[in-house]
């Protein structure tokens, strides 16, 4: 069965565990400096996908 969340709802389910963990979390950045990173998409669901992924 296929569902589809929006980007707020799945990183929430993925916090509260309510989802199996993921494999491996794919981020999008426009700049990777010596300050750190620059995310582009999905600022807010970004800990919740690292935190549920294997990798």
């Amino acid at each position: 069965m296929m569902m589809d969340y929006s980007v707020y709802k799945y990183s929430k389910l993925l916090s509260l565990n309510s989802m199996d963990k993921i494999d491996v979390a794919v981020l999008e950045a426009t700049e990777v400096n010596s300050k750190g990173i620059i995310l582009s998409l999905s600022v807010d669901a970004t800990p919740a996908l690292c935190n549920a992924s294997k990798r």
